[in-house]
Parts: structure tokens; sequence; C-alpha cells
């Protein structure tokens, strides 16, 4: 869930917290150097991490042990968000939204057509994304796109529980955290107001997000209710990428982040330089470094840790 390139940048809480080392986490581990602007979109499977080069033009993969790190497809127009299903590793691009088999080997497949989709996520049966005006859903089989929502600055796209969620971004209550079904309906505001909405994560409960210019981290219920502040921002502060299991919650600043789904004390969970693009398994986090301006963002990074 991660935008034009952009490095969401949060600045960590300076009081009542604990760094990751308190508790005795290892050292993170380096899965992949030399890339260039990875700060847009990484994925997991059981087996693999995928990322998008959005400055490269490339979308890549690394075993979750590490290895050496392949190229799926080369030459892509500002690929950034992925996501995999069983078979593929879908990413978009500026105009387009493209697979790939998880194995490499292919040409890219175009599978849709889309001006500026900002995001997107898949399920057993369909592709879904979201451009800055509409919340759309195809077969993975292939078929028309159809509009299931509109949608007003939309950005950021989970499917879970038979529902999509997004978010969308302006001036106040212009940010809201919305909600439809899957198979269609009215759109559903869950919350609104705060600080240009960034980026979103879903569980079984609640719906959780940041605030990318103050840095709070807040969730509501899926199906509606009081929104609950995590962790306060502050005007210093800047929200990044969100994911979640059923302990923790954890979002990208200067370093990866975590705070107790029911809210407590923020952790560091790894000090890290210019952290981006976040997910999760079981066992581990997993992160991006976009690099510096000086080197042509060309020195980025993938990361793990273990949880």
């Amino acid at each position: 869930m991660r935008l034009g390139g952009a490095v969401f940048l949060l600045a960590i809480v300076s009081c009542a917290r604990h760094d990751a080392a308190e508790h005795g986490n290892p050292q993170p581990i380096v899965l992949a150097t030399g890339q260039n602007g990875p700060t847009t979109g990484v994925t997991v499977d059981a087996t693999t991490v995928y990322w998008t080069n959005y400055r490269g033009d490339s979308v890549m993969k690394v075993p979750l042990g590490g290895g050496t790190p392949v190229t799926l497809a080369s030459g892509q127009n500002a690929p950034h968000a992925i996501a995999v299903d069983a078979s593929f590793v879908y990413w978009a691009s500026r105009d387009a939204i493209l697979r790939e088999p998880l194995a490499g080997g292919a040409p890219p497949v175009t599978v849709a057509r889309a001006r500026g989709p900002n995001a997107i996520a898949v399920d057993t049966a369909n592709l879904y994304w979201v451009t800055p005006n509409a919340v759309w859903a195809q077969p993975v089989t292939g078929g028309a796109p159809v509009a299931l929502a509109s949608a007003n600055g939309a950005r950021t796209l989970v499917v879970h529980g038979g529902s999509l969620f997004w978010l969308e971004y302006g001036d106040g209550d212009a940010n809201r955290v919305m909600t439809v079904p899957i198979r269609g309906g009215p759109p559903v505001a869950l919350a609104s107001g705060g600080n240009c909405f960034s980026s979103l994560a879903v569980d079984d409960t609640n719906v959780y997000w940041t605030e990318q210019w103050v840095g709070t981290v807040a969730k509501v219920p899926v199906g509606g209710g009081a929104r609950i502040t995590l962790v306060p921002g502050g005007a210093d502060q800047h929200g990044g990428d969100i994911a979640v299991d059923g302990t923790w919650v954890y979002w990208t600043s200067r370093s990866v982040m975590k705070v107790p789904i029911g809210g407590g004390t923020p952790v560091v969970v790894a000090p890290s330089d210019s952290a981006a693009a976040l997910a999760v398994d079981s066992t581990s986090v997993y992160w991006t470094v976009g690099g510096h301006s000086e080197d042509g963002f060309s020195n980025g990074k993938v990361m793990k840790t273990s949880k």
C-alpha cells in the first residue's frame, strides 16, 4: 500500500518505548542490496519475498532464508503495488496491472489496463485494484473489470473476510477508512478525519491505519464503531506502511516499530534507515529500505528479522 515511489517516514516515538535489543531480538538479516527504489511494495508467501523496484523498473524475489535475488520482470513502468496468490505475482505499473508465474521464466502478461492503479489485492477468485476515483474487480481467470464502488482519492487496498477495505486521502474529513463487500454494494465509511491516511491492515476484528504526516497509528472495528488511537502522532512525525498479526501491529518509520493490538508501549523491532514497505508472516518481519538520493536511490535493501 505505497504510492508514487514516496518513502514514508515516521519519527520514532521518543518517550516510553523499548528497543528490540532490550528483549533479545536478533540482528536484522539483509536479504538483498543494491536495489533501485524498493520503497513501494513488498509481500511474502510460504517460501519467498517479492518486491518492486519503483525507480529500477523491476520486480524481484529472493528466498525467505536468503540467497541470490532473482529478477522476475525488468523494463516495467514504475512498478509499485504487489500481491501474490498460489500461482502468480501481480504488480501495478503506471497504467496497467501485470502478472508473472511465481517461478518466473515467462514474459509478464498484462491482465488489466488501469489508469493510475494505486494499490492491488488478490484472492482465489478475483484481482482487485483502486484508482483515485474507483474500486475495481476482475476475475483472475480473465474478463471485463467491474467498478465495485466510487472513491475519492483512494489509496491502499486489502481484501479480507469477504470485504474490501481502502483509504481515501484528502483534507480533514476527506481522509476516510472505507469498506465495501467484494460482491459490491454501497460503500461504508468506518472512520474519517485525521491527517493524510497512509496505509492500512485488517484482521478479523479491526482495521488499522497510519497517518502519514503526523505518525498516528489507529484502529476501528471492521463493522464500524469508535476510533481508537494506538500511538499518538505529532507535528514532526510521519507514518508509513503497516501490517498486523494476532498480537501486534507493525509499522515502518526510520525504524520498524510494533505496538500491541490492544494498545500499549511502542517497541522498536529493528532500527533502520528509511524503512518503507512492510510485510509479516508467522515468524518474521520483512521491510525495504529505500536508499539515499546522493546514490541515486540505487543502494536500497530488503531486510528481515525475527518477531
